[in-house]
């Protein structure tokens, strides 16, 4: 049934992982596939403009943002001291790709606030 927790055999679960390459028939395989899984960028990240975004890594890294308007911002993405790399989002908002190492991540930067639509004169009855 769809929606309905299932309980798994660990045998059959460490067989799907394993399709999946996710390896986890032993504890040093389980450690491995976790800090592999945990490392992995995301496939988008979302910020305010100008807002700082963090990533994973524990290294410092040189990065590329790729603004939709075709510029290129480059920086350097520092250790933020909790696990992550640290790096300013772009005050241009939009639909912007984030090259960070060897990955391509896409980046939803959002402005810092949004105008008010104008005020009707009765918004509320038919014309």
């Amino acid at each position: 049934m769809y929606g309905a927790a299932r309980d798994v055999a660990p045998p059959v679960l460490r067989a799907v992982l394993a399709a999946l390459d996710l390896p986890a028939a032993t504890p040093a395989q389980t450690a491995d596939t976790l800090a592999r899984w945990r490392a992995r960028p995301p496939a988008m990240l979302t910020a305010r403009a100008g807002g700082m975004l963090r990533v994973p890594g524990d290294t410092a890294t040189r990065y590329a943002i790729e603004l939709d308007d075709g510029q290129v911002a480059h920086g350097l993405a520092e250790p933020d001291g909790a696990g992550g790399l640290a790096l300013r989002a772009p005050r241009q908002p939009g639909y912007h790709t984030l090259r960070l190492g060897s990955a391509s991540i896409a980046l939803a930067v959002a402005p810092p606030r949004t105008p008010r639509p104008p005020r009707a004169r009765q918004a509320w009855a038919w014309d």
